[in-house]
């Protein structure tokens, strides 16, 4: 599959409006069941903020993030922000990545208004993503990343 998008996510793609493997689940005392599902945005904003207190307490008061190497002090700041910076671009890339384009709108978009019904009763059956793209692809000859990127677009706009 092109783009990183992987079709075998389930229904929770096109509820949330973006793809999972763009979010991260972490796991407090997992037999209790207690997950906080953080997006990568969220993460590089942590991440930049943590940089900017980590600089600030180096700078202005003591150097307690810094690592000592053989030769020079290596503050841990220096990886961090970067580290947020490209969660956050990550962020925004896998967002972007998940759009219907012009093209292929312009090539699919007729098949796709006409198949709007059908997706919507196998979304309300819990039948797989997968699935679905796999059954548009064959009845009307719909690619199965477009029909993806479709089903994305038809939960954001049922979100708002």
């Amino acid at each position: 599959m092109e783009k990183g998008l992987n079709i075998q996510d389930n229904y929770n793609i096109a509820a949330r409006g973006f793809p999972l493997h763009a979010r991260i689940t972490l796991c407090f005392y997992p037999a209790l069941g207690y997950n906080i599902t953080v997006s990568r945005l969220y993460i590089g904003i942590f991440a930049i903020a943590a940089a900017i207190g980590m600089a600030a307490c180096d700078i202005f008061y003591k150097p307690w993030f810094s690592i000592d190497l053989t030769v020079f002090r290596l503050p841990i700041w220096i990886l961090v922000f970067p580290y947020g910076a490209l969660n956050i671009i990550y962020h925004y890339m896998e967002k972007r990545a998940c759009r219907l384009s012009d093209e292929e709108i312009i090539e699919c978009g007729r098949k796709l208004e006409d198949a709007v019904p059908e997706i919507i009763d196998l979304i309300g059956q819990k039948v797989s993503i997968k699935e679905i793209a796999a059954r548009m692809e064959t009845t009307r000859g719909i690619p199965q990343l477009i029909t993806l990127k479709y089903i994305i677009a038809l939960g954001k706009a049922v979100k708002t």
